[in-house]
């Protein structure tokens, strides 16, 4: 009976993770989609770079403790649980936006940060957000600036009970840790001595290290939320260079690139576009796909490819030979591309009638 009251709580407390994980990212998805400092091209500088100091923060304060646990912890203390519901502040709404404070004034000494949110029909939303606050009010600032924009958002888990504390946690893996390194004779300094700070728990050279159940059971959560948080970055990425270039669609999958480096890669994409869209000769490079490749045996009109419908570019070169490839795609390029299309779309009508006439003669 106790056993199954504990795979029944287990599975409770892995359901609760779940959802407060899949609610956090959720909202960070939405709101980094509308906040990202390449939706605002067009406005000044100013007002891009305090929109890429708070995507910033934003990352910053979500890798803090708290954030993790509330992300990843399947039994919460009631230590826990009050961290992520203690505030300092009440959150008011106010003309500009979100205000932290009673009476809604802010707080000296707040890390308070100012932005602004792109409606509808083009005017800017000033809104502001008190990073110092706790998790909930964090998140709460978050759901109640999508909400301003017309942005329909997920309902916000309920937390769950408090699980009894445990005073000996912190001893049992400081004793863990000594005991793994203890255990690891291999991991040692010249002198001797097991090197300090130095954490091989992913050391695949080991046996234990390619051990799915340990590796799984020693995972560091901050690490899942970093690379989550940077696939997320580099998907918005490519929707904000797809939608500026107007490609169908971007593939850098062939790169087997750190979303963190795909992310930087789109951004100087992005960039190259705002400096030199002049210099186009086509205004929307639809319905054209982006293919990432480091394939440099194509010469410079290979990399145009009219049949198949995609330009090739090498991550590895310098924009401006990217945009010798992207100035070279001309409205023929495009009606080319377009008849291809059509015939080969005749074709496969001609194949598929055939194929129907042979099947029931």
């Amino acid at each position: 009976m106790q056993r199954i009251l504990r795979t029944s709580a287990s599975a409770s407390g892995a359901t609760n993770t779940h959802k407060r994980s899949s609610y956090v990212s959720n909202l960070r998805r939405a709101f980094l989609l509308r906040a990202h400092p390449d939706r605002f091209r067009r406005h000044s500088q100013t007002i891009r770079k305090a929109q890429g100091d708070l995507i910033s923060s934003i990352s910053e304060r979500l890798s803090k403790p708290d954030f993790i646990s509330y992300t990843s912890a399947a039994h919460p203390t009631a230590t826990e649980i009050q961290s992520w519901e203690n505030a300092a502040f009440t959150i008011a709404n106010t003309g500009v936006g979100h205000t932290r404070g009673l009476g809604g004034k802010e707080k000296k000494g707040a890390r308070v940060v100012r932005y602004h949110l792109e409606r509808k029909d083009g005017t800017l939303l000033k809104r502001s957000i008190d990073l110092d606050g706790s998790v909930l009010n964090v998140l709460e600032c978050i759901d109640e600036d999508l909400k301003a924009l017309g942005v329909a958002t997920p309902p916000r888990p309920i937390l769950p009970a408090a699980a009894p504390e445990d005073n000996h946690r912190t001893q049992h893996e400081r004793y863990s840790w000594d005991q793994y390194q203890h255990q690891h004779p291999h991991h040692k300094d010249s002198n001797g001595t097991a090197p300090k700070g130095i954490n091989h728990r992913y050391d695949v050279i080991s046996r234990q290290g390619r051990n799915l159940t340990h590796f799984l059971s020693h995972l560091d959560p901050s690490d899942v939320l970093t690379a989550k948080s940077q696939r997320l970055d580099a998907s918005a990425a490519a929707l904000v260079a797809r939608r500026t270039y107007g490609f169908q669609s971007i593939d850098g999958t062939r790169m087997g690139w750190s979303s963190a480096s795909l992310t930087k890669l789109l951004q100087t994409l992005t960039s190259l576009h705002d400096d030199h869209s002049h210099t186009f000769l086509v205004s929307s490079f639809y319905p054209f796909r982006l293919l990432f490749s480091p394939d440099d045996s194509l010469e410079l009109k290979e990399r145009i490819d009219v049949f198949g419908g995609t330009i090739c570019l090498n991550p590895t070169w310098t924009p401006t030979q990217w945009l010798d490839v992207l100035q070279a795609v001309t409205p023929d390029s495009m009606t080319m591309l377009k008849r291809n299309q059509r015939l080969l779309s005749r074709g496969l009508e001609t194949l598929h009638s055939a194929g129907w006439l042979l099947t029931n003669t």
